[in-house]
């Protein structure tokens, strides 16, 4: 009398010298742990999967960090034109003492003593949730009055804007958020754009041009 099994997945007949094997018995019957071809192939084929899954997995969490981070520094567009409208002036010249004004027109933002006293009583503040000149993952956030370079001083004969800087970005995610903020058809981050990478590390300086400033002063 015949019997059948069924064992790893492989139907294996009790009596007969035919086998049909599975992958983890070839893998098993193998004498060296390279030395057999249909080892060698499997291991091929399991290293293939296993890059292009980690490739895969890598750049959908570049893209979800960008997506949040996308979020945040729209945030501050929003934040900006709701203290210019509420104090009627320029950020920059509403500051107390301006020594150190990329940084303490980041801190108006939820701190009033900021601004000189006579727009204290139309601060209507706070305007940003993230209370804080330091971002919990990618650097320093500063404010900055820049040309549309994002780096020349604003002058009478060009457009003058409010950019926001985080000092440390990770590449991947920056290229990820540019893709989100300008589309990923922009033929040059660094020079158009919201969005602007400045640097060629692993970690990279973003800027985003947030809106019009109201005066060429900063």
């Amino acid at each position: 009398m015949r019997f059948f099994f069924l064992l790893n997945g492989a139907d294996v007949k009790q009596g007969s010298k035919k086998r049909k094997r599975s992958l983890f018995g070839i893998l098993k019957n193998q004498k060296g742990a390279m030395f057999g071809l249909d080892a060698r192939i499997a291991l091929y084929i399991f290293g293939g999967i296993g890059a292009i899954a980690t490739g895969a997995t890598l750049t959908g969490l570049f893209e979800f960090k960008a997506q949040g981070l996308a979020e945040e520094i729209r945030s501050y567009r929003t934040a900006i034109e709701g203290i210019h409208e509420d104090i009627e002036e320029d950020l920059f010249d509403a500051l107390a003492s301006p020594s150190n004004s990329n940084l303490e027109a980041v801190q108006a933002l939820w701190d009033s003593t900021e601004l000189t006293a006579s727009y204290r009583p139309d601060w209507r503040g706070p305007y940003v949730t993230w209370e804080s000149a330091t971002h919990k993952a990618h650097g320093d956030i500063r404010l900055y009055k820049y040309q549309d370079d994002a780096s020349s001083a604003c002058n009478s004969s060009n457009l003058c804007y409010i950019w926001l800087s985080l000092s440390a970005v990770d590449d991947s995610v920056a290229d990820e958020l540019n893709d989100v903020m300008d589309g990923d058809s922009e033929s040059n981050p660094n020079t158009s754009g919201t969005i602007r990478i400045v640097g060629s590390s692993d970690t990279v300086q973003v800027l985003y041009r947030i809106t019009r400033a109201l005066t060429i002063s900063s």
